[in-house]
């Protein structure tokens, strides 16, 4: 019951534009900026993702994952 409340709270939050920095601070801020550039420049997320890991860039977990850059770009037009 705890969790449904806390899952209800939390989209009347996000719904009246709440937002989240977490991704913020766990992504460095050049790296935001070159995986919204590649996007830009019309590169795939999963291309994107891609080449982050073939470029050795840290990711959040272990690798960069298609997910993980779609988070960073909407984090980023929002």
């Amino acid at each position: 019951m705890i969790g449904v409340r806390t899952s209800e709270a939390l989209q009347v939050k996000i719904a009246g534009g709440w937002k989240s920095s977490a991704w913020e601070l766990r992504v460095p801020r050049a790296v935001r900026r070159r995986i919204v550039k590649m996007a830009a420049a019309g590169m795939s997320q999963r291309a994107i993702a891609n080449r982050l890991n073939a470029d050795g860039v840290p990711a959040v977990g272990e690798s960069w994952h298609r997910g993980t850059v779609i988070r960073v770009l909407r984090q980023a037009a929002a």
